[in-house]
C-alpha cells in the first residue's frame, strides 16, 4: 500500500483551496418587486411611488397598468391632487405664487381634473397678480391665449441679442458616498442651461440637477454662470412631471427687460412656424439652432401637451429657450 508523503499532502491541500476560492460566488438575488396583478396591487405601489421626490417612478407605473385599472387609477389621482393642492396653498401662504403656478400646471396635466381646480387656479391667478406677475397671470386664462399683453413683436435676431444676456450655464457638485463608504466630492460639472425670469430667479429642467435628489448624494452645490459671472444658486421648487424647475440666485441680478412681458402662449404658434432654439447646446456656450415648428400641440399621455420642433436640440441645451417668429419666448428645450 502506497501512503501519501507530506508533500503531496500539501499540494492537495493547495489545489483544493484553489479551486474553492476560484468558485463562483452566488450572491443573494434581490427580493422581487411584488407584481402588480391587482387594483390594489397597482393602487399601493403608486402610494409608495408618491412618497419619492420624482414622479418619474409614478407615472411609468400609470403608463404601464393604469388602462387595466381605472377605478384605481382616478383613486390614485385624487390623492396626488390632494396632495398637489396642499402643496399650492403652502405655496401661496408662504408668497410664492410662481412656484406655485409650475405645480398647478403639473397637476392639470396629470389629473385632467380641471373643474375641481378652478377655485385653486383663481387663487394662484389674483396671487400672482398681488405680486406684480401680470403676464404670468394673463397667461393662464385659456380664453385670452390670443391676446396676451406682450407689446409689439420684435426680430427674432434682436430678441436673441437681448436673450444672451439672461441665458446661464448650470453647473452641479455633490457629495456622494461610494460602496466602500468613504464620501468623496465630486468635481464641478456643466449640467444644462436656464435663464432668468426675473432678478433672482433662474428657469431650467428639473433633469438638470435632478442628481441633487440621487439617493446615493450626501449633499450638493449648484451655481450658475451668466456672462463672465458666477453665482451661487439653491434649489428652490421643481417639477419633475412638467420637468421645470426654479434656481434662486443668493445675488439679485437685473435683467436689461422685462423678462415676464416676453413669454408667449404656445397656442400663438402654428405649423411651419419658423423658431429658434438658443442654449448650450452640447456645452458649446451661446448656440443658436433653427427649425420650424413641427406640431405646435403634441400630446404626450404622461405630461399633457409638447412643442415639437424639428431645431437640434443636444445635451447641455436642456433649460434654454424656444424663440418664435414673433421674437417671444414659447418654451423651454427639454429633450432632442
Amino acid at each position: 500500500m502506497r501512503s501519501i508523503s507530506a508533500r503531496q499532502w500539501t499540494l492537495l491541500v493547495a489545489l483544493i483551496l484553489m479551486v474553492m476560492s476560484c468558485a463562483t460566488v452566488q450572491e443573494e438575488p434581490p427580493a422581487p418587486q411584488p407584481e402588480i396583478d391587482s387594483a390594489a396591487s397597482f393602487l399601493q405601489r403608486g402610494m409608495e411611488h408618491l412618497l419619492e421626490p420624482s414622479r418619474y417612478g409614478l407615472l411609468a407605473l400609470i403608463n404601464e397598468y393604469g388602462t387595466h385599472y381605472p377605478e384605481a387609477r382616478r383613486d390614485l389621482f385624487r390623492v396626488v391632487a390632494d396632495q398637489e393642492i396642499a402643496q399650492i396653498d403652502r405655496l401661496l401662504a408662504e408668497g410664492d405664487p410662481l412656484a406655485a403656478r409650475v405645480r398647478l400646471g403639473s397637476l392639470q396635466a396629470l389629473t385632467g381634473q380641471k373643474q375641481r381646480l378652478v377655485e385653486t387656479a383663481e387663487r394662484v391667478r389674483d396671487s400672482l397678480l398681488t405680486a406684480g406677475y401680470e403676464a404670468s397671470a394673463w397667461a393662464m386664462n385659456p380664453d385670452a391665449a390670443d391676446n396676451v399683453p406682450q407689446g409689439s413683436a420684435i426680430a427674432p435676431q434682436d430678441a436673441v441679442d437681448q436673450y444672451r444676456s439672461i441665458l446661464g450655464q448650470v453647473h452641479v457638485s455633490r457629495s456622494v458616498e461610494n460602496p466602500d463608504g468613504i464620501t468623496r466630492r465630486s468635481s464641478r460639472t456643466f449640467a444644462g442651461s436656464g435663464f432668468l425670469v426675473d432678478e433672482s430667479l433662474l428657469l431650467t429642467a428639473y433633469h438638470v440637477i435632478e442628481q441633487v435628489h440621487d439617493p446615493s448624494t450626501e449633499s450638493y452645490a449648484i451655481s450658475v454662470l451668466l456672462g463672465d459671472q458666477r453665482y451661487t444658486a439653491d434649489l428652490h421648487g421643481w417639477d419633475s412631471v412638467l420637468d421645470v424647475a426654479i434656481l434662486r440666485l443668493e445675488e439679485p441680478v437685473q435683467p436689461e427687460f422685462d423678462v415676464l412681458s416676453r413669454l408667449a402662449h404656445s397656442r400663438t404658434l402654428d405649423f411651419g412656424d419658423e423658431i429658434y432654439g438658443l442654449g448650450h447646446h452640447s456645452g458649446l456656450t451661446e448656440t443658436l439652432t433653427r427649425g420650424i415648428i413641427s406640431a405646435p400641440v403634441r400630446q404626450a399621455p404622461e405630461i399633457g401637451n409638447w412643442i415639437q420642433i424639428d431645431a437640434p436640440v443636444t445635451g447641455g441645451a436642456s433649460g434654454g429657450m424656444l424663440i418664435g417668429p414673433d421674437g417671444f419666448i414659447h418654451g423651454m428645450l427639454v429633450a432632442g
